[in-house]
């Protein structure tokens, strides 16, 4: 299973430049982030080099997909992004429904969402891209705490530019039942998201076994990443690696 860790998440407080080397490090053999707001991307794509890196997705901005802006907003911005893909040698992106507003109901949550993704769709073709829709537990303030409904969606665009990142942490929160869910729709997966319950720590501690998941996700054939996005116990950056490290050891059990 390749392992890409999120930057932003795990060393937040330090350069994604040094990030990436501190990723590489603890044996991961991705890095993503989250926004390209206040990054040199110049920079990031010369040390991803440099260090043999890859940089395995970023989120992509725009509106939110289940506002009314979002089917006519969400494709323009996207086609904006395209520049910071090329920079940084990255072909996926990740995308979150937006948070809800006073007023608009689930019908039309659903409906804005399902154009936005579907409005998308021609976008990614041209550039060849793969977006990732992300549910999220409802304690996140997303309208998308679903995978059912992400993966109907995926389905009903019928491309395989537009999929599903199933994050295992948000998902045990919501649904449990990961793993048949997640053979049941492979296909439609195009990236992992891993943290343990409770309180979204590492892989390597909680109630999801990640050896076994990991194992028959091998078996199964995935070949995409595993994300590491947890909350590390320390915030002094050796030990950092040090539990990144741990946690790529234990998931990779077999």
């Amino acid at each position: 299973m390749k392992i890409s860790v999120c930057t932003d998440m795990l060393l937040g407080d330090i350069p994604t430049p040094e990030a990436l080397r501190l990723v590489k490090a603890a044996g991961a053999d991705a890095a993503e982030f989250w926004g390209t707001g206040g990054k040199d991307l110049a920079v990031i794509a010369a040390v991803a080099r440099e260090i043999e890196l890859p940089i395995a997705t970023f989120c992509a901005p725009g509106p939110s997909l289940i506002s009314p802006e979002g089917p006519v907003g969400f494709a323009a911005a996207l086609r904006e992004n395209v520049a910071c893909c090329d920079t940084l040698a990255c072909r996926q992106l990740i995308v979150t429904s937006g948070k809800p507003e006073w007023g608009w109901t689930p019908a039309e949550m659903h409906t804005n969402l399902t154009e936005s993704l579907l409005a998308a769709v021609p976008v990614l073709e041209e550039y060849d891209l793969i977006l990732t829709i992300e549910p999220l537990n409802s304690s996140e303030q997303s309208y998308l705490c679903s995978s059912r409904e992400a993966f109907d969606i995926c389905r009903l665009a019928g491309s395989p530019h537009l999929r599903v990142l199933y994050d295992l942490y948000h998902m045990q929160y919501m649904e449990g039942n990961l793993l048949n869910t997640l053979l049941a729709n492979l296909p439609a997966v195009g990236h992992l998201h891993a943290a343990n319950l409770p309180g979204r720590i590492s892989p390597a501690r909680g109630e999801i076994n990640y050896p076994h998941i990991v194992k028959e996700l091998e078996i199964m054939g995935y070949t995409g990443y595993l994300g590491f996005e947890f909350l590390p116990q320390q915030c002094e950056k050796q030990a950092i690696v040090a539990e990144i490290a741990t946690a790529i050891s234990l998931v990779r059990m077999k």
